[in-house]
């Protein structure tokens, strides 16, 4: 099952367009083949316990811990918020 650390990549472009097709998922690769037959391709993979993800939560977790601390901090976490909720009510 995906969490909402897992980064998914997919590369769809070279899927037929009109075709159905079934997806499969292997260890972290992400694989698409037409309904009926067996010969599949690569299409995406999922990325959701790489070093780089795990390093970059680790540091988001230390600025949240700092945040209960620093009120200076709390409030730049605030006024984040606030910019991404307008943003993200506007794309």
């Amino acid at each position: 099952m995906l969490s909402m650390d897992t980064t998914i990549t997919m590369t769809m472009g070279t899927l037929e367009p009109g075709a159905t097709y079934v997806y499969e998922r292997e260890d972290n690769r992400i694989y698409a083949r037409k309904f009926g037959e067996t010969r599949r391709q690569l299409v995406g993979w999922t990325d959701n316990d790489s070093p780089v993800m795990r390093e970059y939560r680790s540091e988001i977790n230390h600025v949240l811990q700092m945040c209960e601390q620093d009120p200076a901090m709390r409030e730049l976490l605030d006024r984040l918020f606030v910019l991404y909720n307008l943003k993200k009510t506007h794309e």
